[in-house]
């Protein structure tokens, strides 16, 4: 017996029993907590099919008058984290659209232009899908194992936090880049250069900032990519490739040829002065 402090003191169960008592039974010995561990990823498909399948059952029993009048109620306290990834990612999507309307006033707003708001939310969006994508290539379908790097090996995929918490990050990090290049396009352009000059002109007076200033940057984000913990360096990973894929792919390749091809397109319904520098005078100087 485990119930006098004799036993209790001597005996090394007892002393495990009387704390297990104290864990897991109420005071008054009417309720107890039964910790369930399943051979699943609680957060994953299966182990959310099995939540829905346990409270559907555990409903079921609660209402069973026999089972009550003998005393025995039922209550699923699973873990709060199923219900609070499932609530944010419920409001992941309005997130989303409301990000993006304010990129879109944003760039509206600075330049007077609806073809560069919404060309600034499609390169947005490729940097944002090449990212991800990369992110679940590498975690989840493991195309790095290869390597042997433990932080960049399969790891069962995303931790669920990681997409929430990077999106708006990343966003705001392309919209930097993005505006600073445009600035300096629209005051070429606003000089008499032609369109075409314009975007050359911004681009040789940026190019090496932007790039620079994404260099720094992703070193400085990319430190946590080799963490212990999955969500760590996750974070790192989605930020530091973000960042190079954003300055010397993005802003530096895509945006300008997106610029070449639309042309005088780029700034409606803006008015701008006609073109009074007709010969191409690139000599980049201030």
């Amino acid at each position: 017996m485990c119930l006098t402090s004799a036993s209790l003191r001597g005996n090394l169960k007892c002393r495990e029993f009387h704390f297990l008592h104290s864990r897991y039974v109420n005071a008054d010995n009417s309720a107890a907590l039964v910790d369930i561990g399943l051979e699943v990823d609680p957060f994953g498909v299966e182990g959310k099919r099995w939540l829905r399948r346990a409270r559907d059952v555990l409903a079921t029993h609660a209402g069973n008058r026999t089972l009550a009048e003998r005393g025995f109620e039922f209550e699923l306290h699973t873990d709060d984290m199923v219900d609070v990834v499932e609530a944010t990612y419920a409001a992941f999507p309005f997130t989303i659209s409301a990000t993006s309307t304010v990129v879109l006033l944003l760039f509206i707003g600075a330049f007077r232009s609806l073809v560069v708001a919404v060309t600034a939310l499609v390169t947005i969006a490729f940097t944002l899908v090449f990212v991800f994508g990369s992110a679940v290539a590498v975690y989840q379908t493991g195309v790095l194992d290869a390597v042997g790097i433990a932080a960049l090996s399969q790891s069962g995929g995303l931790v669920w936090m990681v997409p929430v918490m990077t999106f708006t990050i990343v966003v705001g990090l392309a919209v930097d880049y993005d505006v600073f290049l445009l600035t300096r396009v629209l005051e070429y352009r606003k000089l008499g250069h032609s369109d075409r000059e314009a975007v050359v002109l911004a681009q040789a007076k940026t190019g090496h900032v932007i790039t620079t200033a994404g260099t720094i940057m992703a070193v400085s984000l990319g430190g946590l990519i080799f963490s212990s913990l999955p969500g760590m360096n996750q974070w790192s990973f989605v930020l530091a490739v973000s960042v190079v894929v954003d300055t010397v792919f993005v802003r530096s390749m895509l945006v300008p040829a997106v610029m070449g091809v639309l042309n005088s397109w780029n700034w409606w319904p803006l008015e701008l002065p006609a073109v009074s520098i007709r010969e191409a005078r690139l000599d980049f100087e201030e």
